[in-house]
């Protein structure tokens, strides 16, 4: 990935001369439907991304259940190149680009041929970092999930080594896709890693996958009291038994990282907010629990997306064995439903492989 453009200007094009409609999926009260949406550009600073490749998260699925209603990320996993920009911003007609969804921005659906972001200022060109890639963009989708990933592993590090500790041995409690995402990074990273869960089914089913190889699968009942150095607590809810279980498994001095959601459970044990301790990155650290600190890891920075970009060519091969499969935006709805229903294992990808061109727009090539 590349930095963002400094602030010299190519031409706009001036949006009262973009015509046309696009296909978007929308998700209303849990039922999504494919639509025509006209294409309409608020004024200021604005993108529109044509979309080759759009992810699956896990958080789209829960928006679909109806589990996540405090915020919404619908199609945040995508990959485009920039087809229109107006207003003051340093992206560029040509770019490619990716979302980062941390970044405070108004925009439709990511499950589309197009996408419209706009926001202030420098925040547009923060949200929609541009990378250098002739990766396919089914592949490229990983880009987003790796960068909190590799977020999620640079908050560990920097709080071992103001321990005077490294990542020597770390257990990521959790058997979704983003935990066992964490694991892989910090395994490449150098870690002794193990991976927990309390599902019978996703212990065999971990046991089995290439991708985890060199990483060790236990069930919950067989982590080792004060075996780690850190505990990553990336299940799909931390209750007050998986926390206990945490402050279990890491050693004295050790750090318990919550990337997951906590419920509420955990704070009476805490004595405090752990669910503010995650979102704002805090930490803190008590006596009563052996000197371990308890702190968060939350999203992802731009750096973090510039970091996962260098790596991914490394672990695109293991990233590729978890990715499920791949369906065509006119297929997604269906797809979408039936994911949310199923909860799968690994990632599947919405392509975009041939979308209308605007009338003013230009001709960057856009092949998933």
């Amino acid at each position: 990935m590349k930095a963002a453009h400094a602030s010299s200007r190519t031409s706009r094009v001036p949006t009262a001369t973009l015509r046309g409609s696009f296909r978007a999926i929308v998700l209303n009260n849990g039922m999504l439907r494919l639509k025509e949406e006209s294409l309409r550009v608020p004024s200021g600073p604005a993108a529109v991304v044509r979309i080759a490749a759009t992810g699956v998260c896990s958080a789209d699925l829960k928006e679909i259940r109806g589990e996540r209603s405090w915020r919404s990320d619908f199609g945040h996993e995508l990959v485009g190149t920039v087809s229109h920009v107006s207003g003051d911003t340093s992206l560029h007609i040509g770019d490619r680009v990716c979302l980062n969804p941390n970044v405070q921005v108004a925009r439709t659906s990511g499950f589309a041929e197009y996408v419209v972001v706009n926001a202030p200022g420098e925040r547009l060109s923060e949200a929609l970092p541009v990378f250098a890639s002739n990766q396919p963009a089914a592949a490229i989708v990983w880009t987003e999930p790796l960068a909190v990933a590799v977020h999620c592993l640079a908050r560990l590090e920097c709080l071992l080594r103001a321990r005077e500790s490294t990542t020597r041995d770390v257990t990521v409690i959790g058997s979704g896709l983003f935990a066992r995402l964490i694991a892989l990074t910090m395994r490449h990273s150098g870690a002794h890693v193990s991976l927990c869960t309390s599902s019978s089914h996703r212990l065999e089913r971990m046991r089995r996958d290439p991708a985890l190889v060199g990483i060790t699968i236990i069930k919950t009942r067989e982590s080792e009291a004060g075996s780690a150095d850190a505990v990553v607590l990336a299940g799909e809810n931390v209750d007050g038994a998986t926390f206990q279980m945490a402050l279990a498994t890491v050693r004295r001095q050790g750090v318990v990282l919550f990337f997951a959601r906590p419920t509420p459970e955990v704070d009476g044990i805490l004595g405090c907010s752990a669910g503010r301790l995650r979102e704002q990155e805090l930490s803190v650290e008590t006596s009563g629990l052996q000197g371990t600190q308890i702190a968060g890891s939350y999203g992802a920075t731009f750096g973090d997306f510039t970091t996962a970009a260098a790596l991914h060519p490394e672990l695109a091969p293991l990233l590729a064995l978890m990715t499920d499969g791949v369906v065509p935006l006119t297929a997604a709805c269906d797809a979408l439903t039936s994911l949310a229903a199923a909860r799968p294992y690994g990632k599947t990808v919405v392509t975009t492989p041939y979308t209308r061109v605007f009338d003013a727009e230009s001709s960057a090539d856009n092949s998933p």
